[in-house]
Order: structure tokens, then C-alpha cells, then sequence
């Protein structure tokens, strides 16, 4: 696309009124605006400053939540998470004696990642009596 009129600019920063001429292709037009806007921005030091904390503030805001998330059991071991561990087992014909808590435990206890720790068992008696 070109445009048809004559760009000129006055400003003080720029000197002296500068014709970019009556056939200009968009992107000549963007571009010397473009060189407009940063000499504009350059002189300006508040402006610079502005400029430079918007682009850098989320930057950081992105980086610091990246680094939060890469590796988000890193630094876990300090966490202590109680196992309680209810389950008094089966035993069957079909799969004999069986007992799932007692697995699942052995495996969080092999697991280093989160702290994990096993509170002394209260006795089987104390634990299946109803509470009222």
C-alpha cells in the first residue's frame, strides 16, 4: 500500500521540518516514525527510565516464576508430612494375607523428596474403638 500525502515533522527535537515525500510505502512511514519515537525517547530521561521498566519488570516477573517451577521438589526435605496408617490388612483366599498401608508406607519412606514421617503407632484396640 502507499500513501499519498506528504509526512513532515516539526518538532523541536528533530530540526528543521523534514519531507519524507508524497509516495511512501507503509513501512517507510513506520520506520522513520519508529526513528522519530527513539530520538524522542532518548532525550527524554523519565521516559527512558519508564520505557526500560516496562520491559523489564515483566521479564523478571516471568524469570523469577520459572525458576520457582523448574524444580519444585528441590528443596522439600525440611517439610514433615505425617503417615497415618489405619489399615489393619486382609487375608483371603484369593490373595492371601495382604496388607496395602503397610506397602504404601514402605514406599513414602523410601522417597526423600518430601519429609516424611511415621507418629508412633497407637495401639490396634485404641485406634478401632468408636468415638462418641
Amino acid at each position: 500500500m502507499v500513501v499519498d500525502s506528504t509526512i513532515r515533522f516539526n518538532d523541536r527535537m528533530d530540526g528543521p521540518s523534514v519531507s519524507l515525500g508524497s509516495k511512501l510505502s507503509n513501512a517507510k512511514v513506520s520506520f522513520a516514525i519508529f526513528k522519530r519515537d527513539i530520538k524522542r525517547l532518548l532525550v527524554n530521561p523519565v521516559a527512558l527510565v519508564v520505557t526500560l521498566g516496562v520491559c523489564v519488570i515483566p521479564s523478571l516477573y516471568a524469570w523469577y516464576n520459572i525458576v520457582a517451577n523448574w524444580d519444585p521438589y528441590g528443596n522439600t526435605q525440611g517439610i514433615k508430612i505425617a503417615i497415618a496408617n489405619n489399615d489393619r490388612g486382609t487375608q483371603n483366599d484369593l490373595v492371601g494375607e495382604l496388607n496395602a498401608g503397610d506397602k504404601v508406607v514402605d514406599q513414602l519412606k523410601e522417597n526423600h523428596q518430601l519429609g516424611w514421617t511415621l507418629p508412633r503407632r497407637a495401639s490396634r484396640a485404641a485406634s478401632t474403638m468408636p468415638l462418641s
